[in-house]
């Protein structure tokens, strides 16, 4: 049953994962609230230079501010990915100077 249920959840994953808007989302989603790794409001802060609530209202597709302005630009996914790769570098970084850290 719970390989089903996995099974399901990869399946559903992976199809999220084909759209950007729906990427973003879950990829979000799943740093931040799933698994507790990042806070999703700070990383639109530093990565994205924007607001708890801009990020909300791009995450749900809804309008912003500028009529016809639905989910991420071209640019901004393009801020998320880079976000992702610095975050991506700078725990790498942490890790090799860990690694090569001497042992008390």
């Amino acid at each position: 049953m719970n390989t089903e249920k996995n099974n399901n959840k990869g399946a559903l994953r992976a199809q999220l994962m084909t759209n950007k808007q729906t990427a973003v989302w879950q990829t979000l989603l799943e740093l931040d609230e799933v698994d507790g790794l990042i806070n999703s409001d700070k990383f639109a802060e530093i990565y994205l230079e924007r607001t708890k609530g801009w990020l909300e209202r791009k995450l749900s597709g809804k309008a912003t501010l500028n009529p016809g302005e639905y989910g991420f630009t071209p640019e901004e996914f393009k801020q998320v990915t880079a976000g992702l790769r610095d975050l991506a570098k700078r725990l790498n970084e942490y890790a090799d100077a860990i690694d090569a850290a001497q042992m008390p």
